[in-house]
């Protein structure tokens, strides 16, 4: 499933990032990529994604969350 399906509250696994190198690369330097687990913030199915990882908060976008596969 993708990252915009997880719930509040949830710890998921990121498994995959279906996009481009340069999201990739922004998604890295924030900490989130194959293999780290990051836990969902806020969703509220509109507007962006909080999720937390690495102590840190960051906020994704609906057209990011998209392309990122979790487990």
């Amino acid at each position: 499933m993708s990252l915009a399906m997880a719930e509040c509250g949830k710890k998921v696994l990121i498994k995959e990032i279906a996009s481009g190198v340069c999201l990739r690369k922004r998604l890295s330097d924030l900490g989130i990529y194959e293999g780290v687990k990051v836990e969902v913030v806020r969703n509220d199915f509109s507007g962006p994604v909080i999720v937390s990882v690495l102590d840190s908060k960051v906020i994704l976008g609906r057209g990011e969350v998209h392309k990122i596969m979790v487990e």
